[in-house]
């Protein structure tokens, strides 16, 4: 009996914790919900200054725009894939045609993000990015 008992504990059991694991990391691999709150958020290659940069650098203020002096900020909701890509790419907030359609097509046009995680392990996650449109250019504040 005692045998038994030692032949379970130390063959079974390793055997056992194995398909834990296995099981944990297939859970989060099956995964398909887009978080909005992750242990690491996703990231701008770069960070937030780089993502600043991109903003200053790749928005146009819209030719239909100049003669009213407009001002405005664009909301666009993205949800950042487990491999960094950006899917998803839709309005949160906008009030203009020309510029909801400008800050869409600068968002489609940004490069892989760096994936949110939880537990080490990438996650799907929404995110919420604001393009700013001032007719002299603007400062884009984006918050940490």
């Amino acid at each position: 009996m005692c045998r038994l008992l030692f032949f379970l504990v130390f063959t079974v059991g390793p055997l056992m914790a194995m398909g834990q694991s296995t099981e944990s990391a297939s859970k989060w691999d099956r995964d398909t919900t887009a978080y909005m709150v992750v242990e690491t958020q996703p990231q701008f290659p770069g960070g937030v200054d780089a993502l600043r940069d991109y903003l200053r650098t790749s928005v146009r203020y819209p030719a239909t725009a100049p003669n009213e002096k407009a001002r405005d900020r664009v909301l666009v909701r993205v949800t950042v894939e487990k491999d960094g890509t950006l899917s998803s790419i839709r309005l949160h907030y906008g009030r203009r045609d020309d510029f909801i359609n400008e800050a869409l097509r600068v968002v489609r046009l940004m490069p892989r993000w760096q994936p949110g995680a939880q537990d080490g392990h990438p996650l799907r996650v929404n995110v919420v990015i604001p393009v700013e449109f001032c007719p002299d250019g603007c400062a884009f504040t984006i918050r940490r």
